[in-house]
């Protein structure tokens, strides 16, 4: 993992974030989390004392000197191609509008694109309603984290559990639980279990990314002859709280 090129400004957390994002996405680019402009971007040292981002009692919390907000840039949405970042707008879209899903209540708000129009979607998830913003987040999301969150990895890893597709009952059992990846030879399609259950990951673009990850290192991968076990390194189930194990026996599937 690179180091924080920013520590003054950027906590260690934040950056973890940003290449988890690029990460979970490969292609995918930092847009930036500190910028010198009013809003989330900039520190609250540095608003005004009536900008909408220091006001809230959460927004009052944390460190002064530190940035709450990312953008993660999609250049194929700059192309004009709205599928990836559809996705995870979405999926964050849907995690907003869920009044039982709860992964997102140290969030502030998201914009994207999550369609294939030309109108930006978005959601303030402290007042539990549909935002917007100007038209650059068709093609990067917009996330702004309550700044009592800026130093937290478990506000982090619920952000990432829902931009992973999991649903809240995944979350809320991953701390517990020894995740892996297994790609079954001569199928285009990896399961992902627990050793006890299993589900299949069916997107396309998903079982893509998982082997450009393992690929490029970010899992490791085990092949017994009949199916390849992808298991996360060591210090990725650190970063996603899950329990460290061995590789699964080869004969358990």
């Amino acid at each position: 993992m690179a180091a924080n090129p920013n520590p003054a400004l950027i906590t260690d957390a934040s950056w973890w974030l940003m290449q988890q994002l690029q990460a979970l996405q490969p292609g995918t680019l930092n847009g930036g989390i500190y910028d010198d402009k009013p809003g989330y971007h900039n520190t609250r040292a540095r608003n005004k004392p009536d900008n909408y981002s220091v006001r809230d009692a959460v927004d009052q919390g944390g460190p002064p000197d530190k940035a709450a907000a990312y953008d993660w840039t999609f250049p194929d949405a700059q192309a004009g191609r709205y599928a990836t970042i559809a996705k995870y707008s979405s999926r964050l879209l849907a995690a907003g509008r869920d009044p039982e899903d709860h992964r997102l209540d140290g969030w502030r708000e998201f914009f994207g694109q999550a369609d294939s129009d030309t109108d930006v979607e978005g959601w303030d998830f402290r007042e539990n309603e549909a935002a917007t913003s100007n038209k650059s987040h068709l093609w990067h999301i917009h996330l702004s984290e309550n700044r009592n969150q800026v130093e937290s990895m478990d506000n982090k890893r619920a952000l990432l559990s829902v931009l992973r597709g999991e649903s809240r009952d995944q979350a809320e059992t991953g701390d517990d639980t020894m995740m892996y990846l297994v790609q079954v030879k001569d199928k285009a399609a990896i399961f992902v279990g627990d050793m006890i259950s299993r589900r299949w990951v069916r997107d396309p673009e998903d079982h893509g990314n998982l082997l450009l990850q393992a690929k490029n290192g970010l899992i490791r991968l085990w092949d017994n002859g009949n199916s390849v076990f992808a298991v996360p390194s060591r210090e990725r189930l650190n970063d996603w709280g899950v329990l460290v194990g061995e590789a699964p026996p080869a004969d358990t599937f």
